[in-house]
């Protein structure tokens, strides 16, 4: 967003002039506020807007103006307006330029100030869960946020619902908390219980708050379901000269339990392996691979033998790079 010219001058007329509307502090709802300023003409000579510029279009749009000359002393309204975006929030100015035929006042500078905080928000704690473990169900609990200022605002949903097999459900009591400049938050919390699945991958559904006057409003909720144990990286990539070098394998438990690795499979692909013996939640494994065995082999692939309770085995592909790769 460009700089705007400091504050110099009231209410127009004067060179490199800049006049200002703040609106205070404003919930966001996906609205445009407007407000008209009123140019006079201040100079001895008479004056004609020839033109007008947003300096941010994006959020920001000024006029139409009057085309008619202005005498010494005339007036004339500059329409100027700002977009919210629905949720934005923090400190926007935007500032739109008038020009006019006048070499005492050949420009002024018109700018919109807001304090914007959502008027609707769901927040989730940064801890919030969102990897699953296959075959283990979870749960993520999320803040509903609604804003109000000197009574115009927007009040808590009635009602929650999720798309199944996801369960959702209001959890304690609302809470009210005052915040600066008369803003107050009414928070709630909204456990959402997870199903368990037997396929790793990415998993989204839909949460759905209803208010008592039928309105509706949706909340996209996104969680991944990874094996127990992953690999990284979780194939290995090999080429023939790089025989005698060893792979460095990172075994790391998605739920946070320690394991043991008890073996590394087949004899006819590993040269050697390290790792340590004691049970932990990250293990490093270093492995000797025999790239001409992997080369010989339709679909090689090393197998890794595990103590976790959940997953007792973890297979990478091998791939081999053509010679000169």
């Amino acid at each position: 967003m460009p700089n705007l010219p400091i504050f110099q001058g009231g209410g127009g007329g004067g060179r490199n002039s800049i006049v200002e509307h703040d609106f205070g502090l404003v919930l966001s709802r996906g609205q445009v506020l407007h407000h008209e300023f009123t140019f006079t003409n201040s100079t001895q000579q008479p004056i004609r807007l020839t033109g007008t510029a947003a300096l941010t279009p994006c959020c920001s749009q000024v006029g139409p103006v009057s085309k008619e000359v202005l005498p010494p002393g005339g007036q004339c309204q500059i329409p100027v307006s700002l977009k919210v975006g629905a949720g934005e929030t923090g400190k926007k100015r935007v500032g739109s330029v008038i020009q006019t035929d006048s070499k005492e006042c050949p420009a002024l500078t018109y700018a919109l100030r807001a304090t914007l905080h959502p008027e609707w928000e769901v927040r989730e704690p940064v801890e919030s869960f969102r990897i699953l473990s296959v075959g283990r169900a979870g749960r993520r609990v999320m803040q509903i946020v609604c804003r109000r200022v000197a009574g115009e605002g927007s009040t808590l949903p009635a009602h929650v619902e999720a798309e199944s097999p996801l369960i959702a459900r209001f959890l304690g009591e609302p809470r009210e908390q005052a915040e600066a400049d008369g803003l107050v938050s009414t928070v709630r919390d909204v456990e959402i219980s997870l199903p368990s699945s037997s396929k790793p991958g990415s998993h989204h559904s839909t949460i759905r708050f209803r208010w008592t006057d039928g309105t509706t409003r949706e909340e996209l909720l996104a969680w991944e379901v990874v094996p127990p144990v992953r690999a990284s990286p979780s194939n290995l990539i090999l080429k023939r000269a790089e025989r005698g070098i060893p792979q460095s394998i990172t075994l790391r438990a998605s739920d946070g339990r320690p394991f043991r690795i008890i073996g590394v499979a087949p004899p006819s692909l590993v040269t050697g392996s390290e790792f340590s013996q004691e049970a932990s939640a990250t293990h490093t494994l270093e492995l000797g691979i025999d790239p001409d065995g992997a080369a010989r082999k339709k679909d090689p692939k090393i197998t890794i033998h595990l103590d976790h309770p959940d997953q007792a085995t973890l297979s990478l592909n091998i791939f081999m790079l053509p010679s000169g790769d």
